[in-house]
């Protein structure tokens, strides 16, 4: 497949390879075309003689080994990256590369999406250059495949070194201007609860609504600044996990408390099933209150009024599960591989004009899978009745699972905050 004869115009290639410096997208798209140009009968050879030229003329440092593991090709982006010609690799299994320092787990996890005859992406391996300097590698391997049978594995390397220090900088950054933020949204926030307290005075009916939208206005502020202080001590790697025996209806119940008038203004019917929640479990207070939250606010928040909320707290095997239903807009299925990306806010919801910031959810995957935990979500999950009688799909339900023997514990030098905490 990705054979090379003695009789190759090495010049040529050469000269193609410098003229072929096309993007990842035009790079894909042309694959696509010559794959199917190349199976043509009478063109292979042409085809292979191309894909050969677009693959050595690739930005992406590129390595091919056969079923055995044995490196039987690299491009020249790979030499350049790595420091290694081919002709000190030839025959060689990749792992020459890897630093001890790449977590075992890591390679167990590849070896079984290999096994399972699936592609393996992370940017967890740390690799070695022909000099010894280790790096930090986007890494991507896969399967290729012939008539049912793999033939050779593909791989992509990238050294991620430059981003993770400018995701460092940028993050040390928000942390800075977050912090910085604190003092005068406190002062703001102590001075509006002191105004509508009326212990210096009382204020008219006006002059209480434009504090209470002050006091408001501020809260949102706050929520804003300790969910980017979060993000930045998430992407820092910075933020500490501390279990302790908590009781996660409890946690609930206190968020409950906080949203009882967004529930009583939109006319939410609640329900709450506890009656197969553990007593306790060993959790971080903060990241429970966070998944609790985040979930029930955005369900309250998404959910026409009048709609229904259920709230579920229990054992399943081996997890302890906390799920949240709604009867809400849902999640557009085109948009559910997006739902934890940072920022990120469906586009049904936009358009709706309900405020929001697109980290709640982030933030609780990458704490919950830090501790152990995981979270997932169906949408639609139900069914609600339209004012005409007919029915309609709607609503989203999402279900997290912390081990019942507790939350891991992570060691940091940050505390996740609260939204509300200042």
């Amino acid at each position: 497949m990705l054979g090379f004869s003695s009789n190759d115009n090495e010049k040529e290639i050469e000269e193609l390879r410098s003229a072929l410096q096309l993007t990842k997208e035009e790079r894909d798209k042309a694959l696509v075309e010559l794959s199917a140009f190349s199976s043509t009968s009478g063109n292979k050879g042409v085809g292979d003689f191309i894909f050969r030229t677009l693959i050595e003329a690739s930005t992406e440092a590129t390595l091919v080994t056969d079923i055995e593991g044995n490196i039987i090709y690299v491009n020249l982006a790979w030499e350049k990256l790595t420091g290694f010609a081919f002709a000190d690799v030839k025959g060689k299994n990749p792992r020459l590369l890897r630093s001890p320092r790449t977590p075992n787990v890591v390679i167990k996890k590849m070896w079984d999406a290999l096994s399972a005859r699936e592609p393996f992406v992370t940017e967890e391996i740390i690799n070695r250059k022909k000099d010894g300097l280790e790096y930090e590698t986007h890494f991507s391997i896969f399967p290729i495949q012939f008539e049912g049978k793999v033939l050779y594995y593909g791989s992509i390397h990238a050294d991620i070194a430059e981003r993770k220090e400018s995701d460092r900088v940028r993050g040390e950054f928000v942390s800075l201007v977050s912090h910085q933020l604190n003092t005068p949204l406190s002062i703001i926030n102590w001075y509006s609860q002191m105004l509508l307290s009326s212990r210096i005075g009382e204020l008219n009916h006006k002059q209480a609504q434009y504090v209470e939208e002050i006091e408001q206005s501020v809260k949102r502020v706050i929520s804003l600044v300790n969910a980017l202080l979060n993000v930045s001590r998430i992407e820092m790697g910075t933020f500490s996990i501390v279990p302790e025996a908590i009781s996660l209806a409890g946690v609930a119940e206190g968020v409950l408390s906080e949203l009882k008038a967004k529930i009583e203004e939109k006319n939410i019917k609640l329900l709450k099933q506890y009656e197969n929640a553990p007593a306790s479990i060993n959790a971080d207070s903060k990241i429970a209150w966070m998944i609790f939250q985040n979930l029930l606010s955005n369900a309250i928040k998404y959910t026409p009024e009048g709609g229904d909320v259920n709230l579920e707290i229990g054992v399943n095997n081996e997890n302890v599960f906390i799920k949240v239903r709604d009867t809400g807009y849902g999640i557009p299925k085109i948009e559910q591989s997006k739902i934890f990306e940072k920022m990120y806010r469906a586009e049904n919801v936009r358009i709706k004009d309900i405020e929001g910031n697109g980290l709640g959810l982030y933030i609780v995957k990458s704490t919950l899978e830090a501790a152990g935990g995981t979270i997932s979500f169906k949408s639609p999950a139900g069914v609600r009745i339209r004012s005409d009688g007919t029915k309609e799909e709607c609503g989203t339900e999402f279900y997290v699972t912390i081990p019942v023997s507790g939350m891991k514990p992570r060691s940091g030098t940050k505390v996740l905050a609260t939204t509300a905490e200042i």
